[in-house]
């Protein structure tokens, strides 16, 4: 009963830790602090940490996780932000309706798609290794069109 306890007690400060670092870091960190939380879950299952020890590591694999992914994070932070500037400015525009409802589409979907890559790309990231970053992006783009 003991170990269930540890275990429940360091998910959860994973996850209190995992939601400041997002919200501190204004989203730069998040790719990162998402594969970083997958790597720890999966180190939780599996049995192979340190119970008592999780914080530290934690911010260790975090740092590590974002100087290999910074290009990637860099990539996605700009198409997010240039969509959602495009779809804040594109309702003051004199275009047609039709043509401001196919570019709400667009960019709506543009943000979508940037997530979800994100997302895989944390996935794949904390449980596999890749020699270049063009792989990992190939990978999770496969991964998140295959269903």
């Amino acid at each position: 009963m003991g170990r269930v306890l540890v275990k429940i007690g360091n998910l959860a400060i994973l996850n209190i830790i995992y939601i400041f670092v997002s919200i501190f870091s204004l989203g730069l960190l998040l790719i990162p602090a998402t594969s970083t939380l997958f790597h720890f879950i999966k180190k939780l299952r599996d049995d192979t940490y340190d119970p008592y020890d999780t914080i530290k590591p934690f911010f260790r694999k975090l740092f590590k996780n974002a100087r290999k992914t910074i290009n990637i994070q860099i990539v996605f932070i700009a198409l997010i932000f240039f969509c959602s500037f495009n779809i804040i400015n594109s309702g003051k525009m004199t275009y047609p309706i039709y043509i401001k409802n196919v570019l709400l589409i667009f960019y709506s979907i543009t943000i979508i798609e940037c997530l979800l890559v994100g997302l895989m790309v944390s996935y794949l990231n904390a449980n596999y290794i890749f020699k270049k970053e063009s792989d990992i992006l190939k990978m999770s783009f496969y991964l998140v069109h295959r269903h």
